[in-house]
């Protein structure tokens, strides 16, 4: 166990495994919109981006932080991922009278039966 945890703290050290992972947010990113844009299905870029982008900030805050950046460049990367999660969250708060889902209409809202097919 004490291996594992030696080699986990080792790769996040070096900087290597947030690398990835930065690298991976970016993949699924691209994957996910080139998908959106080929089948109607998922979602859109101002729906999907906000959200990737509030944890890519603070993998990249973290990368910075590892690599010895200056403070204002680790706090810019945690500004970037605090101003994408309040978008993401604009973007899903649901608000008293709006529809559920706006594709939906308002009777989606008040009437609670209205999605279980009745």
């Amino acid at each position: 166990m004490v291996d594992a945890q030696d080699g986990l703290l080792k790769a996040l050290a070096s900087g290597w495994l947030l690398d990835a992972l930065i690298a991976l947010v970016l993949l699924e990113a691209v994957l996910l919109l080139a998908w959106q844009r080929r089948t109607g299905a998922g979602l859109g870029a101002s729906r999907l981006l906000p959200t990737l982008l509030a944890g890519l900030g603070l993998i990249v805050a973290w990368r910075a932080s590892v690599a010895g950046a200056p403070a204002a460049v680790v706090a810019l990367a945690l500004a970037v991922a605090g101003a994408a999660h309040v978008l993401d969250l604009a973007g899903r708060w649901v608000r008293p009278g709006a529809p559920a889902n706006p594709e939906q209409g308002p009777r989606a809202r008040s009437d609670p039966a209205a999605g279980l097919g009745a």
